[in-house]
């Protein structure tokens, strides 16, 4: 609500009250509540329309403003996705410099030296932690999808209005999943490759593995 606020203030020259603020945060939780939900969704957001405008001609801006700007992340365009890929990238890059240093070995126990073993072990558990950031984001997005497929049943959104937002929203959601599941396959296959297990790759080609992983990404 505090990016709809700005929007509202510097776009259209309405400034949004503390206290309607308050009414509409108010509205969305019984919104959740009134669905089952301990949460308060996207979808409920788009009640929004209907509280924060002063004139009836400003509706329509706000409700595009809201199927901009609703979807978890983004629109599942590059940009949606950028900083992820920025640091896996970097991870990658990093990876790949650390274990060409000790020819695959990520244990230490094929010769590398302590400090690189524990360098590659910290790259991994970034690898790790980026990995569970994106699942989240999944998940987000998963959730989100499910409920603007049930849209029309609505209990507060004009059938309408509900339809209109599904077949605006539900095609943004699915390609965001679509981008974000690729990259989360991308995370885990490079954490896999930094495992020292029989699923993972052996020393002798653990290096080629990660190249192939960083050219498949071009």
């Amino acid at each position: 609500m505090r990016n709809l606020r700005t929007f509202m203030r510097d776009e259209l020259d309405v400034d949004v009250s503390d206290r309607r603020l308050v009414r509409a945060a108010r509205l969305l939780r019984l919104s959740a509540v009134s669905h089952g939900r301990t949460v308060v969704d996207p979808i409920d957001c788009l009640l929004l329309q209907h509280i924060v405008w002063r004139l009836p001609e400003q509706r329509a801006v706000v409700r595009q403003w809201l199927w901009d700007n609703l979807t978890p992340g983004g629109d599942g365009s590059a940009a949606d996705v950028l900083q992820f890929r920025f640091l896996l990238n970097g991870l990658r890059q990093s990876i790949e410099m650390a274990v060409r240093s000790t020819e695959g070995d990520v244990t230490g126990r094929g010769g590398a030296r302590s400090t690189d073993a524990a360098a590659i072990t910290a790259l991994r558990e970034e690898v790790s932690r980026l990995s569970s950031l994106i699942q989240r984001r999944l998940d987000s997005l998963v959730r989100h999808a499910e409920l603007l497929k049930r849209a029309p049943n609505h209990c507060w959104l004009d059938s309408n209005e509900a339809k209109s937002a599904q077949q605006m929203l539900l095609p943004k959601a699915q390609r965001s999943i679509d981008v974000i599941k690729q990259t989360l396959l991308d995370a885990r296959a490079l954490e896999l490759a930094l495992l020292n297990d029989p699923s993972s790759p052996a020393d002798d080609v653990r290096v080629s593995t990660i190249e192939s992983l960083w050219e498949a990404e071009q």
